[in-house]
């Protein structure tokens, strides 16, 4: 529906930097159910990158009453590494077992030079979804740069438990990183 659309073309203006244009496509009426919740919190990004803290931190709490996993689930036109941290801290308070959201909040900490925060996000990712390959990729990847006897076996273990998915690019990849690992002992 045009509501969805909507929501798919808020998400892309705000992924180009068009924050105004972004903000009008999304609108202050609200979408039709199963899109409500993402057309709040991409509102609520946009606001925050406007400097409209207060009304960011409304509209962010108002999409995780709502449908808290459609929230923080993926964006439409969003590309999740350029979500702030807070994002993903709201997210995680409402939806503590969610892998995904941990490695995805990992990835905001590494790329704000926290890189003890990240560790700590990639393993509880892997804890709560053990064949997560994209958890053990971020963890083996930021554990390569010096510590690679520890980085190893992380992508040996996921690898391992991932076996079903190996026509999958993303199983490629981690074996890619995997025999990487094997060559630089």
């Amino acid at each position: 529906g045009s509501a969805g659309a909507s929501v798919l073309l808020g998400g892309v203006l705000l992924q180009a930097g068009k924050l105004p244009a972004a903000l009008e496509a999304l609108g202050p009426l609200k979408a039709e159910p199963g899109t409500e919740a993402e057309r709040r919190a991409l509102r609520s990004i946009i606001l925050g990158r406007l400097g409209r803290g207060g009304e960011a931190a409304r509209e962010l709490a108002a999409a995780l009453a709502g449908e808290p996993r459609r929230a923080c689930g993926p964006l439409s036109g969003v590309d999740r590494s350029s979500l702030p941290l807070g994002f993903f801290d709201a997210c995680l308070s409402r939806i503590a077992d969610d892998a995904t959201l941990f490695v995805d909040r990992g990835v905001a900490r590494f790329l704000s030079k926290d890189a003890a925060g990240a560790e700590a996000d990639f393993r509880a990712g892997l804890r709560l979804k053990p064949d997560s390959l994209e958890a053990a990729m971020s963890l083996a990847a930021l554990l390569g740069a010096g510590r690679r006897a520890e980085a190893l076996p992380v992508m040996e273990a996921a690898l391992a438990r991932a076996g079903a998915r190996k026509a999958e690019p993303v199983y490629q990849r981690a074996a890619s990183l995997r025999d990487s690992l094997r060559q630089q002992r």
